[in-house]
């Protein structure tokens, strides 16, 4: 469905909301009214871009909008060009999209946005990679509370000299991330006790991760999917690829 858009691989709806909005804002701005080309020419009026900020609870998006000659549609309304919301979107409302509209998000983006989730997908991709490609990209990952005895069970096996990160599973920006050494069983439930909530995932804690200038650092990808099926998306992601084996290439590896 060529109407739906995409302006992320992370998340939403909890998943890291605020980092993603100031990516999503710049590109809004960047948008221009849509007026009509022709030099000399009688210009015909064009109505405003409709646009329903009722579901955005960042003000920039607003202002944006005011700058850009948008008008706001009230909330409830279904007269409206284009919706943009800090969440998922229901079925019901992808069901409903007239072909003039536009929405920033697709249904399903939770099964990326959430770690369980993600983690069950990567899980069952590398059951069909051959045994011959490496698939390590990700370090070892339990989603709890399902598979919280096989957690366990490695936390033992690993003894206390392997550590393991637990991370909700709809957090973000680091909140409820807890360090957890392998051992005992009692002992890894007892440091499990203190989490919020035991919905999370689990993962091998990596000791020595790739640095720079000696820091841990993030590295997060913003893609435009302006189709799911067929899958387009902006070209400039192979730009992006190039220059990060060009960057890569360029920083010393850890001894």
């Amino acid at each position: 469905m060529s109407h739906i858009s995409l302006s992320r691989a992370s998340s939403s709806s909890g998943s890291g909301e605020e980092d993603v909005a100031s990516g999503e804002a710049c590109k809004l701005s960047s948008i221009s009214s849509r007026r009509p080309a022709g030099v000399g020419k009688a210009r015909k009026l064009v109505p405003p871009l409709k646009v329903d900020l009722s579901s955005c609870k960042y003000e920039l998006f607003r202002l944006i909008a005011g700058r850009l000659g948008w008008q706001l549609v009230p909330e409830g309304s279904s007269e409206w060009d284009m919706y943009w919301t800090d969440t998922s979107i229901s079925q019901e409302r992808l069901i409903n999209l007239k072909p003039t509209q536009r929405i920033n998000h697709f249904h399903g983006m939770l099964e990326l946005c959430r770690k369980r989730s993600m983690a069950k997908h990567l899980s069952a991709l590398a059951a069909l990679i051959p045994p011959e490609l490496k698939y390590d990209f990700f370090p070892q990952t339990w989603q709890l509370p399902g598979q919280l005895n096989a957690f366990l069970a490695a936390a033992k096996a690993a003894g206390k000299k392997q550590a393991f990160i637990v991370k909700p599973d709809a957090g973000c920006q680091g909140k409820g991330i807890k360090l957890v050494q392998g051992g005992p069983e009692a002992t890894v439930l007892k440091h499990l006790a203190g989490l919020a909530t035991l919905e999370a995932v689990a993962q091998q804690y990596m000791t020595r991760p790739f640095l720079i200038n000696g820091l841990k650092f993030d590295l997060r990808v913003y893609v435009l999917v302006t189709d799911v099926d067929p899958l387009r998306y902006d070209q400039t992601l192979e730009f992006f690829e190039h220059r990060v084996q060009q960057a890569h290439a360029a920083v010393p590896q850890q001894p």
